[in-house]
């Protein structure tokens, strides 16, 4: 599995499950920080909510990353071999 993240067709960030993510020039560290940055984590195959980031499943790691919403900031999210369940569908919309 892995999500990529570009900024004007620029690489920004890439994730590969198991693996550390590496950033890449100013709008990484741009990424970086909104991954930082505190909020609640919603699992969007389960449904469940972490107070804190999780990488502990496939489902964990990927709903980390996609809930920073870098797509709101200008970001180009690109994602490979995601975990095949359906999102909750009261998630869906978020």
């Amino acid at each position: 599995m892995q999500v990529t993240v570009y900024q004007d067709g620029e690489l920004a960030a890439s994730f590969r499950y198991g693996r550390p993510p590496a950033f890449h020039g100013v709008a990484g560290e741009e990424v970086r920080a909104l991954l930082e940055t505190p909020c609640h984590f919603r699992n969007r195959w389960t449904g469940e909510v972490s107070a804190r980031p999780r990488d502990d499943t496939p489902e964990w790691w990927a709903s980390t990353i996609l809930g920073a919403w870098l797509g709101a900031y200008g970001f180009t999210v690109e994602t490979i071999g995601l975990p095949l369940r359906r999102p909750v569908a009261s998630l869906a919309a978020d």
